[in-house]
């Protein structure tokens, strides 16, 4: 396990990387709201998690961060739920995380 994950571990246990670091290996993640340059985060943190990206617009992305991603989706806000449940798949291959993080305006 590398430095970073243990100290964001300490500083944050519970926090998304220290969830991301929990989940089994080649574990599926489909990260609901994905912006802030998170498939980036994820993949450096495990590459060997099959990372599937889903948001309404590239929220501080950049094209390293979108590039590191094993699927990235941008759909529009009106079809943005029929999208989250469209990538639910059957049981044996459903993602073993799915994540989301709310990040408020600011005005």
């Amino acid at each position: 396990m590398n430095h970073r994950i243990r100290l964001q571990r300490l500083l944050r246990p519970r926090g998304k990387d220290a969830f991301v670091a929990m989940l089994p290996s080649r574990a599926h993640v489909f990260d609901i709201g994905c912006g802030n340059r998170s498939p980036e985060r994820v993949k450096a943190l495990r590459p060997d998690l099959h990372y599937v990206g889903l948001d309404v617009q590239d929220y501080e992305q950049s094209t390293r961060s979108v590039g590191m991603a094993d699927e990235y989706r941008i759909t529009s806000p009106e079809r943005f739920l029929a999208a989250i449940a469209s990538e639910r798949p059957a049981a044996p291959t459903s993602p073993a995380a799915t994540t989301s993080q709310v990040t408020p305006k600011s005005e």
